[in-house]
């Protein structure tokens, strides 16, 4: 069976409901949340959304060349196009989820708390949701 991404965002929420709530419980959900919607995002703009991604910068950063893929799809609509809103969603929780990410996997010293756990699942079930959206 192939993998999901939203299984995965399944199991960021069961590790924040179900295991001990501590630093590496929050830090573990934030790290789920985000690669649930990065791997959500890259699968739609290769599969269905058909964005083009830059390649250069594929290879340099793959997290941003899909969300460049997403801001240069938005550039090109004007705002009252159907997609316009739900790409601004994507884009901005993607940006923020990425640098809660970065904090939570890189900045050992800083305190990650189960508030910030619970965001990350709001902002990438926000999301999923804006990702279906989009045509």
């Amino acid at each position: 069976m192939k993998f999901k991404p939203f299984d995965r965002l399944l199991s960021a929420k069961d590790i924040l409901g179900k295991c001990e709530q501590n630093e590496a419980t929050d830090r573990s959900v934030l790290h789920q949340s985000y690669y649930a919607s990065f791997n959500q995002l890259a699968s739609e703009v290769e599969n269905r959304l058909f964005y083009p991604v830059d390649p250069d910068t594929k290879k340099s950063s793959v997290h941003k060349a899909y969300l460049d893929a997403c801001i240069n799809k938005q550039d090109n609509l004007k705002s009252d196009h159907i997609d316009f809103e739900s790409l601004e969603t994507v884009i901005n929780d993607c940006k923020r989820l990425r640098g809660l990410r970065r904090v939570s996997d890189y900045e050992l010293n800083k305190v990650v708390c189960k508030g910030e756990a619970e965001l990350s699942i709001r902002l990438s079930n926000r999301i999923f949701d804006s990702i279906e959206k989009l045509s």
